[in-house]
């Protein structure tokens, strides 16, 4: 005969069971977060004769980013004339602005961020790093080297040549490519392997050196910064689609870095893979 208490106590499994299998189903019931998935686009900032803002906007329409991250400090914002100020030539907006602006009109997309660190004048940067630059080379090139020196910069030349050569005469997709982002990243190792040290050697100009080495400092604090601001992007919009526009240059080195982040987070993908 049951008695109240092993009624209760039958009671109380059931309900325990029940508990348990009801939480049970629903953890393994949810579906999992699928990772996001990453395109860093690399772009020429003023294109080429195979690379304009229209190829940007057509990459974008078939990619369908949720979020689309530029090579800026602020959020892209909607500039009200620009179309006409280049048409007028009193403006040279760069191919991602354009784009941009083209596709957040057509499709009313606003996620669109920026990843790069505050430059006041990024004009005038550009502008005293390539003059940094040319005064290093001449140096190098009118020194009078060693034979085993001279090949390490006849190399470094060589292969910058093919770099620059290659990207201005190439299609997005071309440029975009494993081979180039090696090509990329070797380039910037053999700056501070080679150029530095050979700079040290046959330049007397140390305030130079500084000023080249000073640079390079900074293209990789600028790096880095843009890798943080990038991953959390990603944890906030986890699962999506991201499209990242950046200079060419800094390609090989967002790769490198985001990739020690990405296992199970993300997936980082070239233009055209598994594009669904």
């Amino acid at each position: 005969m049951n008695t109240p208490v092993k009624r209760r106590n039958i009671f109380f499994l059931i309900f325990v069971f029940l508990f348990f299998f009801i939480i049970h189903f629903e953890l393994f019931a949810q579906p999992s977060t699928s990772p996001a998935e990453v395109f860093i686009i690399g772009t020429l900032h003023n294109g080429n004769r195979y690379i304009n803002h229209q190829t940007l906007h057509n990459v974008l329409r078939e990619l369908k980013p949720d979020v689309i991250l530029w090579e800026y400090n602020e959020d892209f914002k909607t500039v009200y004339g620009l179309r006409t100020a280049r048409f007028l030539k009193i403006a040279k907006p760069q191919i991602e602005q354009l784009a941009l602006q083209k596709y957040a009109k057509k499709y009313s997309f606003n996620k669109i961020f920026g990843f790069d660190t505050t430059i006041a004048d990024r004009m005038r940067y550009k502008q005293e790093s390539t003059a940094i630059d040319q005064r290093i080379f001449h140096g190098l090139d009118t020194a009078q080297m060693m034979p085993e020196d001279s090949i390490q910069l006849a190399a470094y030349l060589s292969k910058s040549d093919f770099y620059y050569d290659y990207i201005v005469n190439s299609g997005l997709k071309s440029i975009n490519s494993p081979r180039i982002s090696d090509t990329c990243r070797t380039l910037y190792q053999w700056d501070m392997e080679r150029i530095v040290p050979l700079s040290k050697k046959y330049i007397s100009d140390g305030t130079l050196i500084q000023q080249y080495e000073a640079e390079m400092d900074y293209w990789h604090a600028r790096n880095n910064y843009m890798i943080k601001k990038i991953l959390g992007y990603i944890h906030k919009y986890s699962g999506k689609r991201l499209v990242i526009l950046t200079g060419l240059n800094h390609k090989y080195f967002l790769t490198d870095g985001l990739s020690t982040h990405a296992q199970g987070v993300f997936t980082i993908k070239e233009l055209g893979e598994n594009i669904q």
